[in-house]
């Protein structure tokens, strides 16, 4: 990619995956592993090889650890998981992944949505091995992902990347995992790199990461106290008292836990509104039967396309639009939740159902006359 389009703006509100592949990291990759003697198939290019699985047989490639020393990010150091997101983009773009993008209006329902403290770990699960999830159709969520060098980004989005990881422990399972899983034992891994958006930044590649890995030995636990216990290893890596900065992040890294678990449980529900947008793959298709002036333009446009499948409705129904009113009751959210409904013959399998949140006396705000109900996306 040119310097130019480095710095187009245009194309700083793009998910990380796309904005990955304008800036031909994949390629780039690919080079280094060939002059370093560096095995990344595993990693990249076999599905049933899980992501976790491939990056710890990778630490042990002496080619990688020359690379991984030289670009500062050595395995076991507090700056690894730099090039873990790296490599966790770099396999999305070649398997490929699944990118999903949720609605604004799906966002802005989710943002008043709360799970219970006690929800199992077991309802934590990725639809798909390797998945992105772009959240919302525009940069305007108020969570946020830090960056020690430009601050605080508006989240945009996360990898995830589900595995099942044979226990090898103190080689592929941290040693804080010791007494949660036995040796051999196939344990669930979720991967996750939360992004933060470049927009306001300084260019395209200028933006936030946060790695993070859940162990999840006990589909019973509580998702809360999986969430402490792996946030409070991430955080107190390498040791010493934490500043208000490393709080701040903690702070916001819990936030954006809690919204991805929101966001998978809406994806994998009955309710789910799906929609597929082949943008980037239609236009090429078509760029063939355009004369010369047309097929320029369309190739400049090329750059903002890309494929997504979209969840969510569009738009909020009328009765959860507005705000603010007077009354003896004002106006309030009643919070949106989650629940499991048993279905099938003798009821013995469990659905997952949305229940969105709703406004208390929405007749105080808007001609509409208040719902019977809470709304269910459908």
């Amino acid at each position: 990619m040119d310097n130019a389009h480095m710095h187009d703006e245009r194309l700083f509100a793009l998910p990380h995956p796309r904005r990955f592949a304008l800036m031909n990291y994949l390629p780039m990759l690919l080079e280094v592993g060939k002059s370093l003697a560096i095995d990344f198939g595993p990693l990249l290019h076999d599905p049933g090889a899980g992501y976790h699985d491939a990056v710890c047989a990778l630490e042990d490639n002496p080619g990688f650890r020359r690379f991984a020393r030289d670009m500062d990010r050595s395995p076991g150091g507090a700056r690894f998981g730099a090039l873990k997101s790296e490599m966790m983009a770099a396999r999305f773009a070649a398997l490929p992944g699944s990118l999903f993008q949720t609605t604004d209006a799906l966002e802005a329902l989710l943002g008043e949505t709360r799970l219970p403290e006690d929800i199992p770990c077991g309802v934590l699960r990725s639809p798909y091995p390797c998945l992105f999830i772009e959240f919302g159709e525009t940069r305007n969520s108020p969570l946020q992902v830090m960056n020690p060098i430009s601050g605080a980004h508006v989240l945009e989005g996360v990898y995830v990347m589900e595995d099942a990881v044979s226990v090898r422990l103190g080689d592929n399972i941290p040693g804080w995992m010791n007494g949660l899983a036995a040796e051999g034992e196939v344990l669930r891994v979720i991967n996750l790199d939360f992004i933060g958006s470049p927009l306001g930044k300084e260019n395209l590649a200028d933006d936030a990461h946060q790695v993070m890995t859940l162990y999840l030995p006990d589909d019973e636990e509580p998702l809360s106290a999986a969430f402490d216990r792996c946030v409070s290893s991430a955080w107190s890596h390498g040791g010493g008292t934490r500043g208000a900065a490393e709080r701040i992040d903690e702070q916001c890294f819990r936030a954006c836990l809690w919204h991805l678990a929101c966001a998978l449980l809406y994806i994998q529900s009955s309710e789910v509104r799906r929609e597929w947008l082949p943008e980037e793959s239609e236009a090429r298709a078509a760029l063939g039967r355009l004369g010369a002036k047309k097929r320029a333009r369309a190739e400049r446009r090329l750059p903002r396309l890309y494929d997504r499948v979209r969840v969510g409705p569009q738009a909020l129904p009328p009765e959860l639009v507005g705000g603010g009113g007077g009354g003896a009751v004002r106006p309030h959210w009643r919070r949106g939740h989650f629940r499991h409904q048993r279905v099938g013959p003798g009821r013995e399998k469990r659905e997952v159902r949305y229940i969105a949140p709703t406004l208390v006396r929405a007749d105080r705000i808007s001609d509409t006359p208040p719902p019977t109900k809470p709304y269910s996306v459908r």
